[in-house]
C-alpha cells in the first residue's frame, strides 16, 4: 500500500528567516506540533514544538531573535507518495524520526506523514484482521467456555 491517501495535508510552512516566536504562534493557532521550514518551494527542514523548547525555552534564548531556520532541523530524507508504507516504516525507524515530508517528483512539498498517520492506519488494518479471524472462528463452530465476541476483544 502506498503513502498516497495516509500523509496530512496542508503542510503549515515557514521561511527560514521566520522567527522562532512567529512558529510557535502558527503552531497554537493551528494546533500542530510541526512546521516545514521552505525556501524557494522546496523543503529545506523541520521545526517542531519539541525544538522550541529544548533549543529555545530551556537555554532561556529570546524565541524573537532566533530565526526557525537556525534551529531547523535539515531532511535528511523525503519521501515520493508513491512509497510504500512498509519503506516509509522503515525509514522512520532508520531516522528515528516520527514525521517525514512528502514531496513530488520535483521535490515540492505535498504533505507530512506522522507516525499517527501510520498507526491509524494499521490499527484500521489489524481491525479488519480481528474481524476476519471472528468470522473463520465463526464458521469452524470452535466450542469454548468463553463466548468468541469476548475471546477476541482487546
Amino acid at each position: 500500500m502506498s503513502i498516497e491517501a495516509l500523509f496530512s495535508r496542508p503542510v503549515s510552512v515557514l521561511p527560514p528567516t521566520a522567527s522562532c516566536v512567529e512558529a510557535a504562534r502558527r503552531m497554537r493557532r493551528q494546533n500542530v506540533g510541526t512546521i516545514v521550514v521552505e525556501k524557494d518551494g522546496a523543503p529545506v527542514g523541520i521545526v517542531t514544538d519539541r525544538d522550541l523548547a529544548m533549543r529555545i525555552v530551556a537555554d532561556e534564548v529570546d524565541p524573537a531573535s532566533v530565526s526557525v531556520g537556525s534551529i531547523m532541523s535539515r531532511f535528511p530524507v523525503f519521501l515520493t507518495a508513491d512509497r510504500e508504507l512498509g519503506d516509509a516504516i522503515q525509514v522512520m525507524q532508520e531516522m528515528n524520526v516520527r514525521r517525514l515530508p512528502v514531496v513530488d517528483a520535483h521535490g515540492h512539498l505535498r504533505g507530512m506523514l506522522s507516525l499517527d498517520d501510520v498507526l491509524v492506519e494499521l490499527a484500521g488494518q489489524l481491525g479488519h484482521v480481528k474481524e476476519l479471524l471472528r468470522g473463520e472462528l465463526a464458521r469452524a463452530q470452535i466450542k469454548s467456555d468463553e463466548p468468541i465476541h469476548r475471546a477476541l476483544d482487546v
